[in-house]
């Protein structure tokens, strides 16, 4: 499997390049591979070699360039999901390139039930979660959410990167369905989060904890909900990766029973 270099927050998010054998640039201008045509970030900002089994990261930039929220002075070794920032609110990642998709066995499977079981069976079928999936609710558009709000909440220094990475984490053991490995990653991260703390637009602080049990509500309204978080409500934001994290604790240990 090949390796990419990905852009996981800032307004470039989504974006990729394929990481090779020869140096990758990254930059605002036309030759770099990675463009980022961000305010903050040069023309020529910073190049990722490839040393045999390992990556290391130049810094040329007078702007500078952070790797885990440390700047870079000459090259530095990077790893594999270690968070490389050329500008704020923007993070790249070395992150595994997509598997090829697999051919699905619907039609086939569908053909089998209803030779078998007749036409009810097949609708039972079709309608059943993938063993791999939570319980109804949009999981998936609230795991990007909040993925992203985590991001940017560790490239602003308000969440230790490690957060954000083991967040990342749990959510690729849980869709791989790797439930105890999965299970035990959600509850590291729970008594990571819960002590915690983030401001209203009050300034009032609340620990992540306590705005779990304060917003009941916060995780189904962000999954019933089309549009994006806003910014400035961290609080009901911070409840509902909460909410999320004890709804994968619980999911994946009651798949991971025998």
């Amino acid at each position: 499997m090949g390796y990419v270099v990905r852009v996981i927050s800032g307004p470039s998010s989504g974006a990729s390049v394929p990481l090779g054998d020869g140096p990758l640039l990254i930059g605002a201008g036309e030759r770099a591979q990675l463009r980022l045509p961000i305010e903050g970030v040069s023309n020529e900002h910073a190049v990722i070699h490839r040393e045999g089994e390992h990556w290391s990261l130049e810094n040329l930039s007078a702007r500078g360039t952070s790797v885990n929220q440390h700047a870079v002075t000459g090259k530095t070794r990077i790893r594999l999901r270690d968070r490389i920032q050329p500008c704020e609110g923007t993070v790249l990642v070395i992150d595994q390139g997509d598997k090829p998709a697999r051919k699905s066995p619907l039609p086939m499977v569908i053909l089998l039930l209803l030779l078998l079981g007749g036409a009810g069976a097949a609708v039972v079928w079709m309608n059943q979660e993938p063993t791999a999936t939570r319980p109804p609710g949009d999981y998936r558009q609230a795991y990007h959410a909040l993925s992203r709000w985590m991001g940017e909440q560790a490239a602003a220094g308000k969440l230790p990167v490690e957060t954000a990475i083991l967040f990342e984490e749990c959510w690729r053991l849980e869709r791989a369905g790797r439930h105890p490995s999965a299970a035990d990653a959600y509850a590291r991260l729970d008594l990571t989060l819960s002590p915690m703390q983030t401001s209203d637009a009050s300034g009032q602080t609340r620990s992540f904890v306590w705005l779990k049990q304060h917003y009941p509500q916060a995780l189904s309204d962000l999954m019933q909900s089309s549009s994006t978080l806003a910014p400035t409500d961290a609080p009901r934001t911070a409840a509902a990766v909460m909410q999320f994290v004890q709804s994968g604790i619980e999911y994946n240990q009651s798949k991971a029973k025998p």
